[in-house]
């Protein structure tokens, strides 16, 4: 570990970086930098990437530094965003959405995090998943539903006209696109039904797709809430 002074445009914000600070927290920082200096130097890994001092950086930039102290680690990238969760979970907030997408719960937990704090109500922890989950439970009907029935689209084409008459360039009208499937209600009382009456590739497809679930612990993992009722039997006879 060592101590250097570093140009500020060579050094690369972690795009992880999940800690949030609110405005008045943010100028009073600025204040005190501005009275002070910088006091405590920002942390970087070996690539210049920053670990610690996101928000110091931030503020160098605004009051046009162009060096920083710094305090060089040689870490790995897993060590990386470890220490950066470290660091940061003592102050300040953090976006959740952030979390959730860029860390594993279960490293989250490990490194300091309470599960009420990621918004996990969970009574116990079995490996890696939580096995405490409430399902819909469907019981198959004699006769196969036509595709149409399977899923509502309306909402969906009502968009997509919106989006293909709007004025916004291809690239972002694509990524819209991509998004309106968002809208799409899936009807899983049908699709028991139309899994009950298919052929085994179909059904295989569909089992892939997380359309009907037959293996409780790849639900669990792939966090999938659908699950046969001979399923729940087994689990009732396994865990109650």
């Amino acid at each position: 570990m060592k101590v250097e002074s570093k140009l500020i445009k060579n050094l690369k914000p972690a795009t992880y970086n999940p800690r949030q600070i609110s405005t008045k927290q943010y100028n009073d920082l600025k204040d005190s930098i501005v009275k002070f200096s910088i006091v405590d130097p920002i942390i970087v890994n070996k690539d210049n990437t920053v670990v610690g001092g996101h928000q110091r950086l931030k503020i160098a930039k605004e009051l046009k530094h162009t060096e920083i102290h710094c305090v060089v680690l040689d870490l790995s990238k897993e060590e990386e965003r470890e220490l950066n969760i470290r660091l940061n979970k003592s102050g300040g907030e953090f976006d959740m959405d952030i979390l959730a997408n860029e860390f594993d719960i279960e490293n989250l937990v490990e490194w300091g995090f309470k599960h009420v704090e990621l918004g996990l109500n969970i009574d116990k922890i079995d490996e890696n998943y939580t096995r405490k989950i409430k399902t819909p439970h469907y019981e198959p009907k004699n006769i196969k539903p036509e595709l149409s029935k399977l899923v509502d689209e309306r909402k969906q084409k009502e968009l997509l006209k919106k989006i293909h008459k709007s004025n916004v360039d291809n690239e972002t009208k694509e990524f819209l696109i991509k998004a309106s499937q968002r809208h799409l209600v899936f009807n899983y009382s049908n699709i028991a039904d139309f899994y009950a009456h298919s052929d085994s590739e179909t059904k295989e497809l569909m089992e892939q797709s997380a359309l009907v679930i037959i293996d409780f612990d790849s639900a669990i993992k792939n966090g999938f809430v659908e699950m046969s009722n001979d399923l729940k039997n087994l689990f009732d006879e396994e865990y109650n």
